[in-house]
């Protein structure tokens, strides 16, 4: 129905209001006798799969490997919130949450996603692992803060895990995207609605 020439001469209808392109297919309708009904709705499903293969574009690429630098949030809190005792959570902050140790590892093809993960708790000789599948079943693996099962899907441009943590059930959400520095951000959201961010930059 369009031509890319139209598109690029012209304002795609995928970029405009549903009224505006109702008013133009009404136009072209009476010159070409299509039923309005089907002129419309074939207008709408273009538009809405121009926008959705817009937005797969845009989705973040978390590809790298990237090392913890700073944190932001009441991380003490947070922990609490999820059930960490005193002395784990002092042992959190004498390792400054993992600053200068924790790394993450990803490779990524578009809904597939590989991570590996060097936890701050020193006691863990091995990497944490996991393989995902954005919005398609639960996963299961180990963080700081303990073993989580998960689902995942695209929140905008963040990656979203609803987890629950195995032992406790205690909810907590993770939010992995892109700051405006284009550092890579791992946001924790406890059972409670603690905030607390792990901000990694890439390693060149």
């Amino acid at each position: 129905l369009f031509s890319p020439k139209w598109c690029s001469s012209r304002v795609c209808p995928s970029t405009l209001s549903s009224a505006v392109v109702s008013r133009i297919f009404s136009s072209h309708r009476r010159s070409h006798g299509q039923p309005p009904q089907r002129v419309e709705s074939m207008a709408m499903q273009l538009a809405a799969e121009r926008a959705e293969e817009e937005f797969r574009l845009e989705r973040p690429n978390f590809s790298g490997t990237w090392d913890l630098v700073r944190t932001e949030g009441d991380l003490d809190r947070l922990l609490s919130d999820m059930g960490q005792g005193w002395l784990i959570r002092n042992g959190a902050k004498a390792l400054k949450y993992g600053i200068g140790r924790v790394v993450v590892d990803c490779q990524q093809d578009g809904d597939d996603l590989k991570f590996s993960k060097v936890l701050c708790d020193p006691r863990n000789l091995s990497k944490s692992h996991v393989h995902i599948t954005v919005g398609k079943g639960t996963v299961s693996f180990l963080d700081d803060i303990g073993r989580l099962a998960s689902t995942s899907r695209w929140d905008g441009n963040s990656l979203r895990f609803d987890a629950k943590l195995e032992s406790s059930g205690l909810s907590v959400t993770l939010l992995m995207y892109f700051d405006n520095k284009g550092n890579f951000v791992e946001e924790m959201i406890s059972c409670k609605g603690t905030v607390a961010k792990y901000v990694f930059d890439r390693r060149v």
